[in-house]
């Protein structure tokens, strides 16, 4: 279960295993609105970068807005994990 006002690093599977342990699991710090402006400008660079200037939502393609959004997550992604555990691990 996902908990959303957690003020806490929190331990999420990533992966599954079998048995008891996950395969992969990572620590995620909770979003900030800190991190959440950084992935909107990720998100506007990649616009910038595709269409050379500032466009409008609506005039994006689909595929295309799912891209720009896919950004904004993977930027929360990279600034929220703080650790891993599992495959690639060296412990």
């Amino acid at each position: 279960m996902h908990v959303l006002a957690a003020s806490e690093d929190r331990w999420i599977v990533l992966i599954p295993g079998k048995g008891k342990e996950p395969a992969v699991k990572g620590l995620f710090a909770t979003i900030t609105r800190s991190m959440k402006r950084k992935a909107h400008f990720a998100m506007r660079a990649l616009i910038r970068d595709r269409y050379g200037e500032e466009v409008e939502w609506a005039d994006m393609s689909e595929l295309d807005q799912m891209e720009v959004s896919e950004e904004f997550g993977r930027s929360l992604i990279r600034q929220g994990l703080r650790d891993w555990q599992g495959i690639g691990d060296a412990a």
